[in-house]
């Protein structure tokens, strides 16, 4: 008898159950950065866009922003650990090893590639191409991220440093969330601009 068979059968199919919804939300929301987000550059907040501005002063002749993705997310990942505790890092730990896994399937595959190609290519106006790629990016990971809510896990990343904020001052998490993305965006806007400057591309 293992462990986990020492609990009532019920709580055994809810955590199996929590466990698929968490698998299943990241998922569609790497499906969401790989498709949409990261190829057609939008900056939307989140380790995503830092990624999209590193991949951005790289070029794409090397790709690294599902690199960049997996490095934040684990090393976040410790520093949730160590300044958390284990109770909160549970939460995340699922989703710090699936995500990155599958946002690098989606990403170094040709899974995705016929999805954004279609969207900004395909119409007269290439900005509507854009436009939609936001709009169904936003949707894959709004509903990636309820799904692994739901599911009772956390998707970490940026989120572990606003919980930190919280635990440690009066400031509230979506506070802190929304000065961390818009300083990202912010931040992504300036950089490309410059890059666009310095170098035309």
């Amino acid at each position: 008898m293992g462990r986990f068979d020492k609990f009532p059968k019920r709580q055994r199919i809810l955590h199996i159950r929590n466990v698929f919804l968490v698998i299943v939300g990241c998922a569609i929301l790497a499906f969401g950065d790989a498709a949409f987000i990261v190829p057609t550059r939008l900056l939307t907040g989140g380790i995503a866009s830092i990624a999209v501005i590193v991949q951005y002063l790289v070029g794409d002749s090397f790709q690294v922003a599902d690199i960049v993705t997996a490095a934040l997310i684990i090393a976040l990942f410790f520093v949730g650990l160590f300044v958390l505790g284990k109770t909160f890092s549970g939460h995340t730990l699922l989703a710090s090893i699936v995500y990155p896994g599958f946002f690098a399937l989606f990403y170094r595959t040709d899974i995705v590639r016929p999805i954004y190609e279609a969207l900004t290519t395909n119409f007269p106006e290439p900005y509507l191409g854009y436009l939609l790629c936001a709009i169904f990016g936003g949707i894959c990971i709004g509903g990636g991220v309820a799904v692994t809510f739901i599911g009772g896990g956390s998707t970490g990343g940026l989120d572990i440093v606003s919980v930190i904020v919280a635990k440690y001052t009066p400031i509230k998490e979506s506070i802190t969330t929304f000065i961390i993305d818009a300083t990202i965006v912010l931040s992504g806007i300036i950089v490309m601009r410059e890059v666009e400057h310095i170098i035309p591309l």
